[in-house]
């Protein structure tokens, strides 16, 4: 899964290491648009363990997500919810570290590249 940003916090090249963000699989519904939908404050579940680390390439190239064990996960449940995306340190009071991606409404959009094999 390649993901796009276009700013952090301290200049582009501040959250690049492996200590910064992870993925994980969603485990329960979510909506993001209407009434109910997603915020900080009602974010949906996601599972314990983040099965895959963050890469680390330099700005302007996408961060580039090896995602095999979530999806693996999302066929053998049989449920999907989609991906989320954390800081590992966002819950621990350090709230002047950020970083803002390309969404799917712009030029830049996530990519999601599943290679299947049966």
């Amino acid at each position: 899964m390649n993901l796009y940003r276009f700013y952090s916090s301290g200049g582009v090249d501040a959250v690049d290491t492996d200590e910064d963000y992870r993925l994980y699989k969603v485990t329960s519904p979510w909506t993001d648009s209407g009434s109910g939908s997603v915020t900080w404050n009602n974010q949906p579940n996601y599972s314990g363990e983040s099965p895959t680390n963050s890469p680390d390439n330099d700005w302007p190239e996408p961060l580039e997500f090896p995602i095999r064990l979530i999806v693996q996960a999302i066929v053998d449940s049989n449920d999907d919810y989609g991906i989320s995306l954390k800081m590992t340190y966002e819950n621990q009071g350090e709230d002047d570290e950020y970083f803002f991606l390309y969404s799917r409404e712009t030029n830049n959009p996530p990519e999601l590249y599943v290679e299947w094999q049966e």
